[in-house]
């Protein structure tokens, strides 16, 4: 069939049904189709030459392919800016890297009204050490292998079928308790947790660094710090007790301070802390004097404050008097028959007075001793 070498026109629109082409189609204005058809494999190209190695669209079978030497910009005018692309599966790649080297830049967000899924499992990183997203926000499950945060910051919820719980600081539950049916795992460092609230558990806790506030109530099986101490400044209530040892070490200089054995009762208040008290048939507590069985020979305690029932009266233990008993280093101690409330390394010899051994001088001028009252107290007789 024989062609046209030449199509020249001079009005401003003409009109062709089809334009058939074995080469190329130039236009110093616009050219406008209802459709282009491209056999085989065909290239639009945005650059000055036709070689594909610009920036090019192009097309094969059911693929259309956006490629370019620099950036590919895609820009929508509508209300909302959207750029929508509907498909089933949207392949970004880069044979050279970029600037930055990333394959998809986006200056602006990406909606998703379906899943966004890498091309194979674990075949992708969401950021990078140096790149890092800032914030996440994720209205459901968060399905994580393995997780590396700076901060966890858990507002409200449960952390549930945790293996192992290891922190290098601390672990701040803030205004929530930390409640457990079985808790088996290691609690390493500390936990700060406001008065109110506790750890709560049914079988056992082990190893926890600290636990600066809060309580840790009901259910234990046990407590296992290993090597390390459970240590409070409040109440410890147990119902069995069972230790290889006590550590008592030596009191500081403050009148009434103490390790040992304590009771709370006697009603007694404007008490001298440090000072020695015999317990009466009133139910009270009154200076020891060993001028008298009636003030010497009964129940002993040291004040450990003004009020015996707040403060608490030291039955035994590790104590700091309120006066010097001008004793040596080592000396047994008596209860005073000159000053009451006082110890004497000097035993009593006057006609009445009782000789009762209350404990041994543990420094010869600060006023520590081991107070441990004898049950024998020795009368000396009147006569």
């Amino acid at each position: 069939m024989p062609s046209w070498k030449k199509v020249i026109v001079s009005g401003s629109s003409p009109v062709l049904a089809n334009i058939t082409a074995s080469s190329n189609i130039s236009a110093s204005g616009n050219v406008i189709a209802s459709n282009v058809y491209l056999p085989g494999q065909g290239i639009i190209s945005f650059d000055d030459t036709l070689d594909g190695t610009d920036q090019y669209v192009s097309g094969k079978d059911h693929n259309i392919s956006i490629q370019g030497d620099n950036y590919i910009n895609l820009y929508a005018n509508d209300a909302a800016g959207h750029v929508h692309i509907k498909s089933p599966t949207l392949k970004i790649s880069q044979s050279v890297a970029g600037a930055g080297g990333h394959a998809l830049f986006v200056d602006g967000s990406i909606s998703a009204s379906s899943a966004i899924v890498p091309l194979a499992d674990a075949g992708a990183d969401l950021g990078s050490s140096v790149l890092e997203w800032n914030n996440l926000y994720i209205d459901g499950t968060a399905n994580i292998d393995s997780l590396v945060a700076d901060t966890a910051d858990i507002n409200a919820g449960t952390v549930d079928l945790i293996t192992s719980l290891t922190v290098a600081n601390d672990v701040n539950i803030g205004s929530y308790d930390i409640t457990a049916v079985e808790f088996k795992g290691n609690l390493v460092g500390t936990v700060n947790t406001a008065t109110q609230n506790s750890i709560t558990t049914a079988t056992g806790l082990t190893s926890v660094g600290a636990l600066n506030a809060g309580s840790i109530t009901s259910g234990f099986t046990s407590i296992n710090v290993g090597a390390g101490s459970i240590t409070t400044t409040g109440v410890a209530t147990l119902t069995t007790v069972y230790a290889d040892t006590r550590k008592f070490v030596k009191t500081s200089t403050v009148a009434g301070n103490h390790e040992g054995d304590v009771v709370f009762m006697g009603g007694t208040e404007d008490m001298t802390p440090g000072a020695i008290y015999h317990y009466v048939a009133a139910g009270t507590w009154t200076l020891a004097n060993a001028a008298a069985a009636a003030t010497s020979k009964g129940l002993l305690a040291v004040a450990l404050g003004e009020a015996s029932d707040e403060d608490g009266m030291l039955l035994r233990g590790m104590v700091t008097l309120s006066a010097d008993p001008s004793a040596t280093l080592a000396d047994v101690l008596f209860i005073s028959a000159a000053t009451a409330g006082r110890a004497t390394p000097t035993a009593p010899s006057g006609a009445s007075q009782v000789v009762r051994i209350i404990g041994y001088s543990l420094d010869s001028t600060d006023d520590q001793i081991w107070f441990n009252p004898d049950n024998i107290y020795v009368e000396i007789s009147a006569d």
